[in-house]
């Protein structure tokens, strides 16, 4: 009896995990779109998924670019948790959050008639609430995404629950482009730009409009004693409708013709009202000058970037955030000094003047030896064996006249 009891203790805990493992999830991805945040508009389209399970086949590839904007809209649920909120993931690591944009869809289960699976699987009403992302007339922004690096990544929409699990709805590759630089003055008719205050080193230097016009002409840091210099004014727009929003990106500067350096941190996060009743922003743009040491003066102009790609510079006429930088001269390297050694002596080399033979040595006359060769200073090289026999061979030739001579007296 003990046996039956916890055999079928064990089948009911097993199917429970069961039930608990291969709990139903369903999704649906709508659609997806780039810039356009109204569903069924026909612009730029990513697919239209089903309610599905996972691994839907859906478009898996997006190019965009940087500054672009992807809405997305549909829903997700699951039979044993409830909806928390939806996420997009960046190559497996990274997790974003998405725009605070949900909506209940328990028409779902109200027209589960519609849909055999809402029955067969034991789906709940309570399944669907904030199941739904995004709406139709105003989709799901997955916020950021338009300010990833050019590149190549893996992108995951992620579906939380409640109770910590996830699913994966779906996974894209997407392309981000490199937006192109559009640079262009300062225009009256639509832009607002303003240069209120200087400070060297992070100390106020000019304020208003005539101490600063004269001190842009001008700064001098020929004496290596300036390392950064900040623009502190404002931008903003003539029409209040396209002022903000998602149009201003970051604030930067550009060096004579370089490539303009833009920092998010140079936004300046205390606006005060009466700039934001006109259209405006704050900037407070710190440029690093002490690597500038060729004693040449430099132009160094204030703009900012817009999320179209536009490059606005702040040269608008007698407000103009340009600032006129003379370096300093680079120090001298000190002249290595040279220590002067002497060469060793070489006690192998033959002596430049080899000992000669005295005057009157009996010279042998060249008698053709091999290796015998008489110089014009009169003294014999090589030679060797060949020149000892032909000396012997001359005394016995002189020898033996001697004895001939002797012979006939």
């Amino acid at each position: 009896m003990k046996k039956i009891i916890a055999l079928t203790a064990i089948i009911v805990l097993s199917l429970a995990l069961c039930i608990g493992v291969f709990a139903d999830e369903r999704y649906s991805i709508d659609g997806l779109y780039i810039n356009n945040s109204v569903y069924n508009s026909g612009d730029y389209e990513f697919g239209i998924g089903q309610a599905g399970t996972l691994g839907e086949a859906l478009n898996t590839e997006i190019t965009i670019t940087q500054g672009d904007k992807m809405y997305i809209l549909g829903w997700f649920a699951c039979t044993d948790s409830k909806v928390d909120r939806l996420v997009y993931r960046i190559d497996e690591e990274t997790e974003y959050e998405c725009q605070d944009n949900y909506r209940d869809r328990t028409e779902i289960y109200d027209y589960a008639y519609l849909f055999s699976w809402v029955e067969e699987n034991g789906y709940e009403k309570e399944d669907f609430i904030k199941s739904g992302f995004g709406k139709d007339l105003e989709m799901m922004e997955l916020t950021g995404i338009g300010n990833l690096p050019a590149g190549e990544y893996e992108l995951e929409i992620v579906g939380k629950f409640t109770d910590g699990e996830e699913m994966v709805l779906h996974t894209y590759y997407l392309f981000v482009e490199e937006r192109p630089l559009n640079i262009r003055d300062f225009n009256a008719e639509t832009d607002k730009q303003y240069f209120d205050q200087i400070l060297v080193n992070g100390e106020e230097k000019a304020n208003g409009n005539e101490a600063v016009a004269a001190l842009k002409a001008l700064i001098d840091g020929s004496d290596g004693s300036v390392n950064t210099i900040t623009m502190y004014g404002w931008f903003g727009w003539v029409d209040a409708e396209t002022a903000f929003g998602d149009l201003l990106d970051s604030f930067g500067y550009v060096i004579d013709d370089g490539t303009p350096v833009f920092d998010k941190s140079f936004t300046f996060a205390e606006t005060e009202q009466t700039v934001l009743d006109s259209n405006g922003m704050r900037y407070k743009t710190t440029v690093d000058v002490s690597g500038l040491d060729d004693g040449q003066t430099h132009v160094i102009t204030g703009c900012v970037k817009l999320t179209n790609g536009d490059v606005v510079l702040f040269n608008r006429e007698n407000r103009e955030a340009i600032i006129n930088y003379k370096a300093p001269e680079a120090p001298e390297e000190p002249t290595p000094e040279v220590i002067a050694t002497e060469e060793p002596i070489d006690t192998t080399a033959e002596p430049d003047n080899p000992t000669e033979e005295p005057a009157n040595a009996t010279e042998a006359p060249n008698n053709g030896s091999e290796g015998t060769e008489i110089k014009n200073d009169g003294v014999k090289k090589g030679g060797g064996c060949g020149g000892i026999i032909g000396s012997a061979f001359a005394l016995i030739s002189s020898a033996a006249c001697v004895l001939i001579i002797k012979k006939k007296h």
